[in-house]
C-alpha cells in the first residue's frame, strides 16, 4: 500500500501530516510526498522524514498526485491532503473495504 501526499506551500501543516503517517497500525506501506512547486520551506520539512519527496513545478494537486502514483510500489495508491492528520488505523480499513 501506498499513501501520496501532494503538497504546495503545506509549510505550515505538512509536518503534523507525516507525523500522523509514521503513527500508522499497518505492517507495511510507504509514503510519498510529492512537493508540487512550493515557495516555502515544504521541501524542507518533508526531507526531515524517512519518505521519497518528488519536487515538481507547480502543476496541480491533481498531477500531483499522479506523479505519486507513479513513483508509487503499492497495490493501492491512497491520497491524503497535506492538511490532514490520518487516523492510526485509517490504512487498515482501506485495507479491509479493498479486500471485501
Amino acid at each position: 500500500m501506498s499513501v501520496v501526499v501532494a503538497a504546495h506551500d503545506a509549510a505550515r501543516t505538512l509536518e503534523d501530516c507525516l507525523s500522523s503517517l509514521e503513527k500508522l497500525r499497518y505492517p507495511s506501506y510507504e509514503v510519498i510526498v510529492v512537493n508540487d512547486g512550493s515557495q516555502d520551506a515544504t521541501e524542507d520539512i518533508a526531507r526531515r522524514f524517512p519518505v521519497p519527496c518528488i519536487s515538481t513545478p507547480h502543476q496541480g494537486i491533481s498531477a500531483g498526485r499522479n506523479d505519486g502514483m507513479q513513483a508509487d510500489q503499492g497495490e493501492i495508491v491512497a491520497y491524503l491532503d497535506s492538511d490532514e492528520k490520518a487516523d492510526p488505523d485509517w490504512r487498515r480499513y482501506l485495507a479491509v473495504t479493498f479486500t471485501k
